[in-house]
């Protein structure tokens, strides 16, 4: 008897358990979807812009649609309206592009809406373009078959091996703005695709142009490309980058950095911060030079080392002016004294951000050539 009630049990069960079977009505078909990659945010007459880009069609041509709503929510439910006959559908987004000038006026808006936002992971890549729109970069830049998404996958891929930049997410930058009220962004800009269209005209594409920097929830400058190596080897997060020096022939000599270590300690007189210090130490193999450089000889190791301390200090150097110039603590320096001190911390009278722009900070480099790549070095 007990067996024949738990044998109707679980028949009564499998309704609930039959997975594509279930009575869980809230599904849509994956064919009258519109799966969204990349989206993009303006800011016009003081509404919203907002711009996507699909996945591909049957067709093999990904779907760029454009529209105005008076708010963020009004734009995305409006761009609906061209879509009649399809379902959009956003959580397979892989990228999130903010016009320069939306992101001039706040970018909090823009972050509190992704952060609580049902339909879009808090872990998608954030980008601004920089000198540019969003609308531009979604739906002008790739060709028929190649749109925004497939351009910055490849770039982001790009980045996250030659330490030219770094890619942020939604959530990394709120916790920097949350610690810090400082925050940097992906900088990318539109610009002239190598590539030709079948009909030889110019096409656009995408490409990464340094950092933005985020300061009390808006953009206030900018990172140039050249110091970019230098952010990531001030978080310790540097990828395989090359760097060009002079020899000790005067002649230039690219160097690809392998291995980065930093450490920011603060520097505290009694209970009164005064500054930092910054230590990086730094592994790299010459890859190419205009003559022979035999690592074997002590003195050329030397000079190589010291010109290549000397670059490294001048970019490290770079960035942190700039941090200091505007105020924004972009590095959370603020966040390694309190980790150093909490009680020292909260006693700094005018609070951290007003004593920054003031703290000495020293910047101390060492490195070591491991090896050559070049085989004409023998």
């Amino acid at each position: 008897m007990k067996r024949a009630i738990m044998y109707l049990l679980c028949l009564a069960a499998l309704p609930w358990l039959g997975g594509c079977n279930s009575i869980y009505s809230n599904y849509r078909e994956i064919e009258n979807l519109l799966v969204v990659r990349s989206v993009g945010f303006d800011r016009e007459d003081g509404g919203t812009r907002f711009s996507l880009a699909s996945s591909a069609n049957d067709d093999g041509e990904p779907i760029r649609m454009t529209t105005k709503g008076g708010s963020i929510t009004d734009a995305m439910e409006r761009i609906r309206n061209y879509s009649s006959q399809e379902d959009i559908f956003y959580p397979h987004v892989e990228h999130i592009l903010l016009g320069e000038d939306a992101a001039r006026v706040s970018i909090e808006d823009y972050l509190a809406f992704f952060c609580r936002s049902p339909e879009l992971r808090i872990d998608i890549p954030l980008y601004i373009v920089k000198g540019g729109t969003a609308e531009q970069a979604v739906l002008e830049t790739g060709s028929d078959s190649r749109c925004i998404s497939e351009i910055l996958q490849t770039e982001q891929e790009r980045l996250a091996v030659s330490g030219d930049s770094n890619v942020f997410s939604t959530s990394d930058i709120y916790v920097s703005m949350a610690r810090s009220g400082a925050a940097l962004i992906c900088a990318i800009k539109c610009a002239p695709s190598a590539e030709a269209a079948e009909d030889d005209t110019q096409m656009l594409t995408v490409i990464a142009d340094g950092y933005a920097i985020i300061k009390d929830g808006r953009l206030c400058g900018y990172i140039e490309p050249e110091l970019s190596p230098a952010v990531w080897m001030l978080t310790g997060d540097m990828g395989i980058s090359d760097l060009t020096v002079d020899g000790s022939g005067g002649d230039a000599v690219t160097l690809q950095l392998n291995h980065c270590r930093s450490g920011i300690t603060p520097r505290w007189d009694g209970d009164a911060l005064v500054g930092f210090d910054v230590d990086i130490e730094l592994s790299a193999s010459v890859n190419e030079s205009g003559r022979p450089l035999p690592l074997s000889d002590p003195e050329q190791e030397r000079v190589l080392c010291e010109a290549l301390n000397a670059r490294v200090t001048e970019l490290v150097n770079g960035v942190l002016r700039t941090s200091q110039e505007l105020g924004a603590d972009f590095l959370n320096l603020n966040y390694a004294a309190e980790l150093d001190s909490p009680k020292k911390y909260a006693a700094l009278g005018g609070g951290f951000i007003t004593l920054f722009p003031k703290l000495e900070i020293n910047v101390s480099v060492s490195s070591r050539i491991s090896h050559t790549n070049n085989i004409s070095n023998g």
